[in-house]
């Protein structure tokens, strides 16, 4: 299967339709989770699906998007991120063997430029999470204080 049809996606969406299957998400299904082992990967055809880590939303994904590709072209086991459908969607899916086949072909260097970026991913991730669990926290003290100033009443 030639890679370039996947980057023709915009020009010739049948040619997906022919050699891909797909797959029908109703509103909030999940696609995937984080923590999976390693799977598909996805093109969106129509629709939104929410990309999120401890369910907080990092982008919103739309027709075109290629999702799900992460853990194989950066080699990591699990995914890091849950995706689930915002509206209908459909997907093609591009299976995990055709996606293992194009690293296989890849240019070591292009390789090693990919994977470098997944310690840098994995930190930002870490980093964010830990900043809101932080603020929801202090949240909650801000609440707490609030409902115990306001029993003193």
């Amino acid at each position: 299967m030639p890679y370039g049809l996947i980057m023709d996606y915009f020009d010739n969406i049948s040619s997906l339709e022919k050699i891909f299957s797909s797959r029908v998400l109703e509103k909030n299904d999940v696609l995937f989770k984080a923590g999976d082992t390693l799977g598909d990967g996805y093109i969106i055809k129509y629709g939104e699906i929410s990309i999120e880590k401890n369910n907080i939303s990092f982008q919103i994904c739309e027709s075109g998007e290629v999702l799900g590709v992460f853990n194989i072209f950066f080699n990591n086991k699990s995914r890091l991120f849950t995706a689930i459908a915002k509206t209908k969607s459909e997907v093609f899916v591009i299976p995990e063997k055709f996606l293992e086949e194009l690293m296989d072909k890849a240019d070591p260097f292009v390789k090693h430029c990919f994977r470098s970026w997944l310690p840098l991913i994995k930190r930002f991730t870490s980093d964010f999470s830990e900043n809101v669990n932080k603020n929801d926290s202090n949240k909650i003290d801000k609440e707490k204080e609030f409902h115990n100033k306001m029993k003193m009443v």
